[in-house]
């Protein structure tokens, strides 16, 4: 890995740690991530004695036509948090069964916390290079729980496969 892929992973692992900060988690990235079998994922965030892990993929436009998808077809959702009193901002989400494997790419993080979800079908009419990049994503999840991703000059994704 060159030193500027380190380093931009890196500062987004930094800024997943300060976003996790200022939703109320006690939140730090895992020394070693990736270095070592016992040091899954890169950042954690802890919060009412549950722990999520996350791992981190920054890349200059892989994503791209994940972008584009949630832009064209991502619908825009006020998610519920605790209770019917107290909602999420509005966001876009995408919600997927993707071969029996249901998939949620949230703009935020409580996008892909929100337990009822309703998911689309990933139809054949899908482009075909949105459908491979959502079955690529799931090899980077690895052991952690959320996966976030991010191209350049772009806002961070979350990515949760139940």
């Amino acid at each position: 890995m060159s030193f500027g892929a380190k380093a931009k992973g890196s500062r987004l692992e930094y800024q997943l740690r300060d976003h996790l900060r200022a939703l109320g988690y006690a939140s730090e990235r895992v020394v070693l991530s990736g270095a070592h079998k016992d040091h899954p994922g890169d950042v954690y965030g802890d919060k009412d004695g549950a722990r999520l892990l996350f791992e981190c993929k920054s890349r200059k436009d892989s994503f791209k036509s994940i972008y584009h998808e949630l832009k064209e077809r991502g619908g825009t959702y006020s998610i519920g948090i605790d209770d019917a009193s107290r909602t999420a901002p509005l966001v876009r989400m995408l919600r997927f069964n993707l071969d029996g494997v249901c998939v949620v790419i949230s703009e935020s993080l409580e996008g892909v916390l929100a337990p009822h979800q309703i998911y689309y079908h990933l139809y054949a009419n899908q482009p075909i290079r949105t459908y491979k990049k959502i079955l690529g994503l799931q090899k980077m999840v690895k052991k952690s729980e959320i996966l976030v991703i991010k191209d350049n000059h772009k806002p961070m994704l979350f990515v949760r496969f139940t």
